[in-house]
């Protein structure tokens, strides 16, 4: 039976054998090239399939030029015929469609002149009748935006809460009868004004006053000997020997 040589390796441990009879089978032809010599065996083989394969494109070309020259051209001329038939049937239609829009523009012409004359004789006109709406809206907005302003600033911020008047008359000094009058000064030179109801100290004093000066008179002491006056915005006291009720006309 003959022995199986793989590689060359093989084949020289097998030569060394005293056996003349040797049958040997090369399984991979591969395994006798040294490494150069498979790099050109490689590159070799891959020059004949590129030139395989530029032989098939070459011949796919060929086809495909020889299909090309055979088509007859009748089609182009066939579709140049559909497409001018086409677009004389379109412009003929429009033509039609023009035609049976202009009496519809001339009735159109004379509704309108027709209403210029209705309105021209006694109609109400339209665009009158918009601007008056639009200004009655205007007006309506102005008094809305007016009764929120007056609402949420001019009632809290400047009328007077007649809780908070009250209050501002109901703290009296203690001893003082509430008086609500006019007085006139009727010292012979000038009278002093002061903080507290006593003369005890020049300190007190805050101002004079001259004869004949008007004084609002806010209470009067239970004794009658002082008055607490309003003079410049504030409350001083003043003595009642050199002042007289102003009569009221």
């Amino acid at each position: 039976m003959a022995d199986k040589i793989t590689n060359f390796e093989d084949y020289k441990k097998k030569g060394s054998v005293e056996d003349t009879d040797i049958d040997i089978q090369i399984e991979d032809p591969y395994n006798f090239f040294n490494e150069q010599e498979r790099e050109e065996y490689f590159q070799e083989r891959q020059k004949e399939a590129n030139a395989e394969a530029l032989k098939k494109e070459a011949e796919r070309e060929e086809i495909i030029e020889a299909k090309e020259k055979e088509e007859p051209r009748n089609g182009d001329e066939s579709e140049k015929e559909a497409s001018l038939s086409f677009r004389e049937k379109k412009s003929g239609k429009r033509r039609e469609a023009v035609k049976r829009e202009e009496p519809d523009s001339y009735e159109d012409d004379y509704d309108e002149e027709a209403d210029e004359e209705e309105a021209s004789e006694g109609g109400f006109p339209i665009e009158l009748f918009i601007r008056i709406s639009s200004i009655i809206t205007g007006i309506v907005i102005l008094i809305l935006l007016g009764i929120v302003v007056k609402v949420k600033f001019i009632d809290k911020y400047f009328v007077k809460d007649p809780d908070e008047v009250q209050t501002v008359v109901a703290a009296l000094p203690a001893g003082y009868i509430e008086k609500n009058d006019t007085v006139v000064v009727t010292a012979a030179v000038s009278l002093n004004l002061r903080s507290v109801d006593n003369k005890d100290s020049d300190t007190t004093i805050v101002t004079s006053v001259s004869n004949g000066t008007e004084l609002k008179r806010l209470a009067v002491k239970e004794d009658g000997t002082w008055a607490l006056v309003e003079y410049n915005g504030s409350k001083v006291y003043a003595s009642m020997k050199y002042l007289s009720v102003k009569e009221s006309n």
